[in-house]
């Protein structure tokens, strides 16, 4: 670790990994799938080791956002079955087949120029059929199943396309309140007509899923074929009002820094940008090489606390760019100690800040920039890490 020491970086625990990939296991039945989301390069925790990992402990499918990040799964050794939740120009059929991806497919218009570009090419591609319940984002409109299924059918026709899953998303599936649940049900009423409808006409599906990680926990009568878990897999709960822990989580990603000066400052002395803080005694202050552009938000200023020497700290100041102070008075530190910032043996969590923010913990995680190195510990070691900034 020791050559991280005059920088920042986030540990990425493998075992803590596995350890949430296990209880997620647990909550399925026997004959339900699992589709590992590692979109936004793996929600910030890396997505080519965390997948590995994830492949060798026995995920069955893969979920990314765009083709450019399927691209980067299939580089890094993923031979599992990749989903693209988003949208991929018809242009790129070729490359759709040639990384043997499935392409979600949202509308007709969209399917027959996926379909007249694939015959183009001369190349079958696999495509999920995406319905819109009431996000209102992507997807064929299920206010009327039957519509729904008449478009969808189809597309399940087309040449050129292999249809092998259909799947809608929740908006509210992480909310426990009478109007965000009936919103939900209703979403897969929605869903389970379209299903139903095409059932009726012939047509059938290999992979039928809805459940993102909320719907896994609070709705396990929609698990259906498949799931998608995200958040839960980094050991973060989905839902802001619950911990992570009481569903038996453990957080994957920890961000530390060190110390790179330590000085005593007198009263009256301004701290940081803008005078936000003004000493009200002698103080002794951490400068830490940590700020906003490297995801550390600069809201965080003068409210937010630190772990080193085992004692919870201030952080005092706004937030820099590249780095933050930090109050020790009274502290046996010195320069290069390691601080915490969240995660592993400190009492802060993500969850803690995000609420802090007022934002979610998916945020956080996803904006720890590519300035901080990865480091990845399996067992208490370092087996891996990637500093980004040295990439060619």
């Amino acid at each position: 670790m020791g050559s991280f020491l005059h920088r920042s970086w986030a540990e990425i625990d493998l075992d803590n990994l596995e350890h949430n990939y296990k209880i997620v296991r647990d909550m399925l039945s026997g004959g339900t799938d699992m589709m590992a989301v590692v979109k936004a390069d793996g929600y910030g925790h890396g997505s080519e080791v965390v997948s590995l990992y994830l492949q060798h402990f026995g995920v069955d499918w893969f979920g990314v956002s765009n083709l450019n990040e399927a691209e980067v799964l299939r580089k890094a050794g993923i031979k599992k079955p990749i989903l693209v939740l988003g949208y991929t120009p018809p242009k790129l059929a070729r490359i759709i087949r040639d990384l043997d991806v499935s392409q979600t497919v949202t509308d007709l218009e969209y399917a027959k120029a996926l379909s007249k570009e694939a015959s183009i090419s001369g190349k079958d591609i696999k495509i999920h059929i995406k319905v819109d319940t009431g996000m209102s984002r992507l997807g064929f409109r299920a206010v009327d199943p039957v519509e729904a299924s008449i478009e969808i059918e189809e597309v399940c026709h087309m040449k050129n396309l292999i249809t092998t899953g259909i799947f809608t998303h929740f908006a509210s599936a992480d909310k426990d309140d009478e109007e965000s649940r009936s919103f939900t049900e209703n979403q897969h009423a929605q869903f389970a007509a379209v299903v139903s409808g095409l059932f009726q006409r012939g047509i059938s599906f290999k992979c039928i899923h809805c459940c993102n990680s909320a719907g896994i926990i609070n709705y396990p009568e929609s698990h259906h074929t498949m799931v998608r878990p995200g958040i839960l897999l980094y050991g973060l709960s989905p839902m802001t009002r619950q911990a992570s822990d009481s569903l038996g989580l453990k957080p994957v990603m920890s961000l530390k820094s060190a110390i790179s000066q330590i000085k005593t400052i007198e009263k009256g002395s301004c701290i940081g940008y803008g005078c936000s803080y003004i000493a009200r005694q002698e103080m002794t202050i951490a400068t830490v090489p940590l700020g906003y552009a490297d995801g550390y938000p600069r809201i965080f200023g003068n409210k937010a606390k630190a772990w080193i020497a085992d004692r919870l700290v201030n952080i005092v100041g706004n937030i820099c760019m590249d780095q933050l102070m930090l109050d020790v008075t009274g502290l046996d530190v010195k320069r290069d100690d390691v601080v915490t910032f969240f995660g592993g043996r400190s009492p802060i969590s993500l969850c803690n800040l995000a609420g802090m923010a007022g934002t979610i913990n998916y945020e956080l995680s996803c904006n720890i920039s590519r300035r901080i190195p990865r480091v990845y510990i399996k067992s208490g070691e370092v087996i891996k890490t990637i500093d980004y900034s040295v990439e060619i």
